[in-house]
């Protein structure tokens, strides 16, 4: 049997686009191909919109040290320098 492993940041029942794409791919992958394939995703919820899927395929969740975007007033501040 054919394996593929497809490796995205959200996969459902995360609802973001990104994460619609790779099940649409892996669906038509499995049904009409019998692709066996392998999801690798993190393991994070996602706030977005979309509808919400049940899983399809073998799926991996990795946790992620991303914790969103941060800025302490001295990294501005070093930015902004670099701009003069």
């Amino acid at each position: 049997m054919k394996s593929l492993t497809i490796v995205n940041r959200h996969y459902p029942p995360n609802p973001g686009i990104t994460g619609e794409s790779a099940w649409d791919l892996a669906q038509v992958l499995i049904e009409k191909h019998g692709v066996e394939v392998h999801i690798v995703h993190i393991d994070r919820t996602y706030d977005g919109g979309g509808a919400v899927r049940k899983p399809v395929g073998h799926t991996h969740a990795v946790s992620t040290i991303y914790e969103g975007k941060t800025h302490s007033s001295d990294s501005l501040r070093g930015r902004s320098m670099a701009f003069c």
